[in-house]
């Protein structure tokens, strides 16, 4: 469910905060991030705390720039094979990724094809 990009900066503090006062992270660090838009997202910055996080402290990001980078350190030959990976990774955690759907909306859409195998 897609939502509304004016709001996911308030609702991915409130999620953060819900995480970082129910003592899930080690000294309340640990990074949460959501989808604005097809083309940027939030990510809480480094050295702030889950529990106490502001909107100021979120950074905005753009795919664009860093899927590429991502892709290059996983070692990765196709922007595919990130994807893949991306979904992976959220498949591990269903009660984390469906808490934060229900919140943010879809994190990590849906996958069009399967990984390219190592390419």
């Amino acid at each position: 469910m897609p939502q509304d990009p004016f709001l996911v900066p308030s609702r991915l503090v409130e999620l953060s905060r819900e995480f970082g006062q129910a003592r899930w992270t080690i000294l309340g660090e640990g990074n949460t991030s959501g989808r604005i838009d097809e083309k940027v997202f939030a990510v809480k910055s480094s050295g702030s705390s889950l529990g106490t996080l502001t909107e100021i402290e979120l950074t905005h990001c753009y795919f664009d720039a860093l899927l590429p980078v991502l892709q290059t350190y996983l070692g990765h030959s196709s922007i595919g094979d990130t994807a893949y990976y991306l979904h992976l990774t959220a498949e591990s955690y269903p009660d984390i990724t469906a808490r934060v759907n229900q919140t943010l909306g879809d994190v990590v859409p849906p996958l069009t094809a399967g990984p390219n195998h190592g390419d």
